[in-house]
C-alpha cells in the first residue's frame, strides 16, 4: 500500500492444505502507523506524517474493513474484491520489481488475474504470474 509514492503498509498472505481438505488463509497486515523502518531501499512513510490518528483507531478501522470485505468474498466470491483491487492498483505499465526468493525479475505491472495473481509484464514482451514476493516500485 503507498502512499504519496511511500510504502506505508505491507501484506503477507499464506496458504496450506487443511486438513479437512479447505485451503486455511493466514493474512498478516504490516501498517507504519506512527514511524517508519529506516534505511529501506525504496521511500517509506508513516501514517502519522499524514494524518492525526492511534494504532487503535487504525487497528479499529482495519478489523472493520477486513470484515466488510470478507464478508463480500464469502458472500459472492472473488470478483467484486477483485474488480475493487484491480480500481484501486497501481497505473498499468508502471515499473515494478519483484523479489522471488533469490531471484529478482523486473517489469511493468500488468494487473491482477481472475485467481488474485499480480501480473509481470517483462521486458522480453511476455507475461509472468507471480503468486508470492516482494514487491516494490521501480525507481532507477
Amino acid at each position: 500500500l503507498l502512499l504519496d509514492g511511500a510504502k506505508l503498509s505491507g501484506i503477507l498472505i499464506e496458504t496450506g492444505e487443511g486438513a479437512d481438505g479447505g485451503r486455511p488463509v493466514v493474512v498478516g497486515i504490516g501498517i507504519n502507523v506512527a514511524s517508519a523502518p529506516e534505511g529501506a531501499p525504496y521511500p517509506v512513510t508513516a501514517l502519522a506524517r499524514h494524518a492525526e490518528t492511534s494504532v487503535a483507531a487504525v487497528r479499529e478501522h482495519l478489523s472493520e474493513r477486513f470484515a466488510r470485505w470478507y464478508g463480500v468474498w464469502t458472500t459472492d466470491g472473488f470478483p467484486p474484491v477483485r474488480a475493487a483491487w484491480v480500481a484501486a492498483a497501481m497505473a498499468a505499465g508502471r515499473p515494478i520489481r519483484v523479489r522471488i526468493g533469490g531471484e529478482t525479475l523486473e517489469g511493468g505491472f500488468g494487473g491482477i488475474d481472475e485467481a488474485g495473481a499480480l501480473l509481470l509484464d517483462l521486458p522480453a514482451g511476455s507475461r509472468r504470474r507471480v503468486l508470492a514476493g516482494d514487491v516494490m516500485l521501480r525507481t532507477g
